[in-house]
């Protein structure tokens, strides 16, 4: 029992106080005002009177990217980067009050599975499997005077990434990935910043082969996701059925009311693209090439999120900071986004919203038990506890000493409670 807690249910427009959390094995089984009649037979935390809220919910990051592209490609076997990730899961996002995230794209079937299994520690994750990209697109990585041959679909990186090209290998990567694991699908739909062989004005797939992704996500209950910066890729994703646009900082308004029309997501990095872009130059790596395309989203990046508020598009938030020196700023990623939207809105985006999306995996979504994201009775007991309230003051989020708190699967993970 976990009792004397302000909650914050993941929903509610603020907390209520004196209230009490019974959680048995995995699973949330009651809420309630005060103590439980016969508290001698359970073990009680005591929260003191601070907020107990979901926990928090990461909605685009890539776990075995940890130390970049680059290295990845040409430094470190899978087992050196999965080693990586594995402490990069526990470090820094579950003990950090993370306790689910969507990784999207890269070779995290496995440690979804085995995280979900038990036999590793970390947050729950949704996984896209490989990255799913055409020749010359996002995510095709092989050095660019490498010989390359791409038929059958090439795996590139550690198994991070599917060059696929025409319908038939766009269904046979995609299936592939289903196979292995995946939740949902990442297609990479655009150019993007950091990669070298795709400007922003670039289409990474045809309106047919966005359309086979959408086709094998649909047979199998679950959804595709898209990498697009452009409005006329995001138009053209639309065009394909796709459900959830990651990015889309160059979207204009017209386009943005689509989405509302049509029922689509918008997975917003706010961090990357108002806070790091508006000084690419500072960010390890990056050439003269991606410096530029870093400052071209940053000139629209504050246009996008206020143009889904006015029009009610349902938004999610990932931080897209899987850097292993970048993961430390996941909080700021979460506070960034107060000029467009309440502290209460911006918590859903990470809590109750995000579970929704996590759901829409159907009979892939490896967590059918109840839902992530609410402390309600039947959902799963994922919770964590701050000094402070964050609905009133988001900043509470941001000292890692107001983090009292850490349960995952009814399991506790952090406890510093004084």
């Amino acid at each position: 029992m976990i009792r004397d807690v302000a909650l914050w249910d993941g929903r509610a427009d603020g907390v209520v106080s004196g209230k009490s959390v019974l959680v048995e094995g995995a699973m949330i089984t009651d809420v309630f005002d005060g103590d439980i009649v016969g508290e001698a037979d359970h073990t009680v935390i005591d929260g003191g009177g601070a907020t107990l809220m979901p926990g928090l919910i990461d909605m685009h990051t890539h776990l075995t990217l940890t130390r970049g592209i680059a290295e990845v490609r040409d430094k470190w076997d899978a087992t050196a980067n999965g080693a990586m990730a594995g402490e990069a899961m526990r470090e820094k996002y579950l003990k950090r009050g993370w306790t689910s995230i969507r990784d999207t794209g890269g070779a995290t079937t496995g440690m979804a599975r085995a995280v979900a299994d038990g036999a590793l520690t970390g947050p729950r994750i949704w996984s896209a499997g490989a990255c799913i990209t055409g020749t010359s697109g996002h995510g095709d990585w092989v050095h660019a005077a490498a010989g390359l041959c791409c038929a059958g679909g090439l795996m590139q990186a550690n198994d991070m990434t599917y060059v696929c090209d025409g319908r038939d290998e766009v269904l046979k990567a995609t299936r592939t990935n289903l196979r292995k694991g995946a939740s949902f699908l990442k297609m990479f739909a655009n150019g993007g910043v950091a990669s070298d062989f795709d400007p922003l004005e670039s289409y990474g797939f045809t309106l047919d082969e966005l359309k086979a992704g959408v086709e094998v996500a649909g047979d199998y209950g679950t959804y595709v996701a898209v990498h697009a910066f452009s409005d006329e890729t995001v138009n053209r994703s639309l065009d394909a059925g796709v459900k959830c646009i990651e990015h889309g900082f160059l979207m204009r308004e017209e386009t943005v009311a689509r989405m509302a029309e049509v029922g689509a997501i918008f997975s917003w990095q706010a961090y990357a693209s108002i806070v790091s872009f508006a000084d690419p130059a500072s960010l390890p790596g990056f050439s003269a090439d991606h410096i530029r395309k870093g400052l071209r989203i940053n000139e629209n990046a504050a246009k996008v999120p206020a143009w889904m508020k006015k029009y009610g598009v349902k938004t999610v938030a990932g931080s897209d900071l899987y850097f292993y020196n970048t993961l430390d700023s996941l909080m700021q990623d979460i506070l960034c986004k107060e000029p467009f939207f309440s502290p209460v809105e911006i918590l859903r985006m990470h809590t109750s919203t995000a579970g929704e999306v996590l759901a829409m995996s159907g009979p892939k979504n490896p967590y059918r038990e109840g839902p992530v994201g609410v402390i309600e009775p039947g959902a799963y007991a994922d919770v964590v506890l701050f000094d402070g309230n964050p609905l009133e003051d988001l900043s509470v989020l941001a000292d890692p000493d107001n983090l009292r708190f850490v349960m995952k699967d009814g399991v506790v993970y952090r406890d510093t409670r004084p």
